[in-house]
Parts: C-alpha cells; sequence; structure tokens
C-alpha cells in the first residue's frame, strides 16, 4: 500500500496547485506516450489520472513503474524536485528535496533549498515524535502550508501593482457616485470559516454583490459603489492572508449586461466562479487572471 499511500499524497499537492503551477512526474518522459493500450504505456502520471477517476491505483501486474517516485513541482520559475524513498511515509525521513530553476540566481536557488531543508527537517521531527499512529502527509505539508504560499508571497510582493486607480475622466463626485465599481482578489486558499462569515458580514454591511470561491484557490469579486468597494478591499488586506493579491479595483468596463445577482454566495469550483462571471457578461476578467486554465 505504500505507493498508493504515496501518489494519495501527490494527488493532495496537485489539488492545491494555483494556476501557473503544475506537477510533473520524472518518469513521464522515460515511457512511450503512445496511444497503444499496452500496459508498458502506464507511468505515475497515468496511474495518478486512474486513482483520482477510481480512488485505487492499478494492480502490481499491469506494468507499474519500478523507477523511484520522483515528481517536481514549478511555481513562479521556482521548481521543487521530490524523491520519495520506498519507505516513506512510515520512515519520515526517507524523501529528498531539492530546488532550481532555469530562470533564478544561483543565490535565489541556495536560499529556497535552504529554507525547504530545514522546513522538512522540522516536519520530520514533529513526525517522529507524534504518538499518531497514521503516518501525516508531510510533503503535503511542506508545499501546501509553506513552499507554495511563501512562493507566491515572493512573487506578488516583486509584481508592481497599482493601488490607486486612474479616474481622471471621473472627477467630479456626483459622476462617481453614479458609477458601479467592482473588485476581484485572490489568495493561495479560503478555507477560515471566520474569513468567511466576515465576508458575508461585510457584504450586508456595505451592501455589495458578490461572491467567494472557497478552497484552493481563494477568489473573492465583489461590486457595489465605488466607496463601499474600496472599503471592502481595505478590509480584506487588513485580514492575514496568504499570497492576497488584489487583481483589479476599477469602474465596471461598459460590457455586454448579464443577469444581475443580488447578494453574497459561496462557490467551490473555478468553475462555478468563472460562471457567475459569465452571468454578468464579464468572463473575460477572471479567465484572463488564469483561472479555470486548466479545467
Amino acid at each position: 500500500m505504500t505507493l498508493a499511500t504515496q501518489l494519495e499524497e501527490i494527488l493532495l499537492i496537485k489539488f492545491s496547485l494555483l494556476p501557473g503551477e503544475s506537477l510533473v512526474f520524472e518518469d513521464d518522459e522515460k515511457v512511450d506516450n503512445s496511444e497503444s493500450p499496452s500496459p508498458r504505456g502506464l507511468n505515475y502520471s497515468k496511474i495518478l489520472e486512474v486513482l483520482s477517476q477510481t480512488g485505487a491505483i492499478p494492480e502490481s501486474g499491469l506494468g507499474i513503474p519500478q523507477t523511484p517516485l520522483t515528481f517536481t513541482v514549478t511555481a513562479h520559475s521556482i521548481s521543487i524536485t521530490v524523491t520519495l524513498g520506498e519507505t516513506y511515509p512510515e520512515t519520515p525521513d526517507d524523501w529528498r528535496v531539492s530546488v532550481h530553476g532555469e530562470t533564478i540566481s544561483r543565490q535565489r536557488q541556495e536560499l529556497w533549498d535552504k529554507r525547504l531543508k530545514e522546513r522538512m527537517k522540522d516536519l520530520i521531527k514533529a513526525e517522529e515524535t507524534s504518538a499518531n499512529a497514521i503516518p501525516s502527509n508531510i510533503a503535503y505539508q511542506l508545499f501546501s502550508d509553506y513552499a507554495l504560499p511563501s512562493i507566491s508571497e515572493e512573487a506578488s510582493q516583486a509584481e508592481p501593482q497599482v493601488e490607486d486607480l486612474d479616474t481622471s475622466a471621473l472627477r467630479e463626485p456626483d459622476v462617481l457616485l453614479c458609477v458601479p465599481f467592482h473588485a476581484m482578489l485572490s489568495s493561495h486558499h479560503l478555507i477560515s470559516p471566520q474569513k468567511r462569515k466576515s465576508l458575508l458580514k461585510w457584504s450586508q454591511e456595505l451592501n455589495l454583490n458578490g461572491f467567494a470561491k472557497v478552497g484552493y484557490p481563494g477568489i473573492i469579486y465583489a461590486e457595489g459603489t465605488k466607496g463601499e468597494v474600496e472599503e471592502f478591499v481595505q478590509r480584506i488586506k487588513q485580514m492575514q492572508w496568504l499570497a492576497l493579491r488584489v487583481r483589479y479595483v476599477e469602474p465596471v468596463p461598459d460590457m455586454k449586461t448579464g443577469s444581475s445577482q443580488q447578494g453574497w454566495k459561496e462557490v467551490t469550483k473555478v468553475g462555478e466562479a468563472i460562471e457567475e462571471m459569465k452571468r454578468k457578461g464579464r468572463e473575460k476578467l477572471i479567465v484572463s487572471l488564469g483561472f479555470g486554465a486548466g479545467e
């Protein structure tokens, strides 16, 4: 069951990836990817696909790869390669991590390599001293709780963000009061019940319409008057987030008018968030940000 357990953990990592992040196996390029149904065509990517669809891996006699289970997660030009040993996760330290990237400096590569290995040691130590009978998903914890959020946070800080809106064509207060505004924000995830309650409460206080896409990634969209939308965004920014990004705060563009949603709602899938924007005639404003590219 070790291989199945390892692949289940890798599947968790894959499900936590944001748009633009990827996970590939080292053996993907070593196996003939022809359309032949031959069992010899199996590789870890195909086995993972079967696992996600059926909840089980193929039988061992169907050509399961014998190569080490090595995969690479890439986010914002940083690639993290992990090799899981045969006894992981029963043996917590039976895995290796390395960092590389074609476009990052040696200094940045060494820094991230040091950070991840230090965090890895902490996770292994905690697992070895734990009284839990069932091994924890410490590789998943390394990615979901630290590596991916930290890399996204670093990237968002490096990117120039325009916080102040250019409303030179809308200087008159009376005009601004009549112009609907909207905002979209994203984060690595949105799970906290307290944050979700706060979003609902604030949307009601500020008379906003919109939605929150919960889970991985987190997406928040709101529309209303300029002052209320900007206040909503400011309150969100004052909370503690991982990789929070303000995608835009701007007047609603002159686009095809779709159905008008009233109130606040939650959705659980990126596709549902895209559908909400599509009903408003603003699908491009979410798809252009990379959401839904992998669906």
